[in-house]
């Protein structure tokens, strides 16, 4: 066969080595260091839901958020489509 290394991408139909960051644990420092800033109103951008980085980003995001007592956007800012150049969600009408 074949060597297959997935990067950043996780499958279950495939048996494949692969190299994937924490992105939670990442979304989640990135918040603590804007808090410890004097940020109180974070955005997040990310991806697409259906990718399993997005969702990670958005739970680190989250879980920052709730344990700094500041309440998460309930709207995260998503990219332009790739291929569509369709935009995704509206923007916040501010970030600090």
């Amino acid at each position: 066969g074949i060597p297959l290394v997935l990067f950043d991408r996780t499958t279950k139909e495939l048996k494949a080595s692969r190299v994937v960051a924490d992105d939670a644990d990442a979304s989640f420092r990135i918040v603590q260091h804007l808090v410890e800033g004097g940020a109180q109103k974070i955005a997040i951008l990310t991806g697409p839901d259906h990718l399993s980085t997005g969702k990670n980003r958005i739970k680190g995001y989250k879980a920052a958020m709730v344990q700094n007592n500041l309440p998460p956007l309930d709207y995260p800012v998503r990219g332009i489509h790739r291929k569509s150049g369709k935009r995704g969600s509206a923007p916040p009408t501010g970030i600090e």
